[in-house]
């Protein structure tokens, strides 16, 4: 074979080798709908859960609407009206997702956790815009409550969850009670074992503080549920600022009756390490008195 010959095999197999790839990339890429016929407006507008459940419980039965969205109508008009410029969304191509139905969807998965899947048929949206809008909606109500809701706290407001505390539980100086919640996850992938915990399931960690009426002052999520409490809220910003003095306590004072002065802390169980902004009980097995089990207690 000369070499004319052998190059126009060559380049007869090469063009093979394309036109079998062009034919693979196009059945792995084709797309038969732009948009699936089971989601497209009339059929949502028609059949969808937030047409037909969402309008319905909202205006004649309040108590499903509470069990179906852990909101009452007030509440969810109130939240709705602060995030609603947020919530809207403009296209060019495509009439855009109303932002009740956005808000609608975001509650709906944070009150029961269902699956993607699950939302996708109840509300008749596809998979890629449920993840988008779930991200979306759960940023924008962070940006617009957190600075509402879990404000820095000035030396007055630390005095005042202390007065609560006094008032309410009988345990003076007390900034707040601390503890860990594990959230349970699929397991993140190349992740080892970082995020196994101790009950033996993946998960991360809220790290979360609250006031003596059980509401939150202070929250830090996402670190490995392979770690202690002590661990978790030791690599915190609000403990570091704590370590170093840096963060606007109120000053010791005498506890009631005594002439002892003693500093404002929190309150936590065995996990954490006693510091002078850190209560925690005497451990449970080397309880002796009845003076340590009533401090416990």
């Amino acid at each position: 074979m000369d070499a004319v010959a052998f190059f126009e095999v060559g380049l007869s197999f090469l063009r093979l080798l394309k036109l079998r790839h062009d034919i693979n990339y196009k059945k792995k890429h084709f797309r038969r709908w732009w948009v699936k016929p089971h989601i497209q407006t009339c059929i949502r507008n028609d059949y969808g859960a937030f047409s037909t459940l969402f309008c319905y419980f909202k205006l004649h039965d309040h108590e499903e609407f509470y069990k179906l969205y852990r909101m009452s109508v007030p509440q969810f008009d109130k939240l709705y009206e602060i995030l609603k410029t947020k919530l809207e969304r403009s296209s060019a191509v495509r009439e855009p997702l109303p932002p009740q139905l956005r808000f609608a969807i975001t509650l709906h998965f944070l009150a029961h956790g269902d699956s993607i899947e699950t939302l996708c048929k109840l509300y008749y949206i596809g998979k890629s815009t449920v993840y988008g809008i779930l991200s979306d909606v759960c940023q924008d109500i962070w940006d617009i409550l957190s600075p509402v809701y879990l404000p820095e706290k000035s030396v007055d407001d630390w005095k005042e969850i202390a007065i609560d505390y006094e008032k309410k539980c009988n345990f003076p100086h007390c900034l707040g009670s601390i503890d860990g919640k594990h959230i349970r996850i699929t397991k993140p992938p190349n992740s080892g074992s970082a995020f196994f915990n101790y009950k033996k399931y993946y998960s991360f960690v809220l790290m979360a503080i609250c006031d003596a009426h059980y509401r939150f002052t202070w929250i830090d999520v996402g670190d490995y549920g392979s770690l202690n409490d002590a661990s978790v809220f030791g690599a915190t910003g609000l403990a570091q600022e704590l370590e170093e003095k840096r963060l606007p306590l109120p000053e010791p004072e005498c506890l009631p009756g005594t002439q002892s002065s003693i500093p404002y802390f929190l309150i936590g169980d065995e996990a954490f390490k006693l510091r002078p902004y850190m209560m925690r009980p005497y451990p449970r097995r080397l309880v002796t008195t009845s003076r340590e089990e009533l401090f416990n207690y």
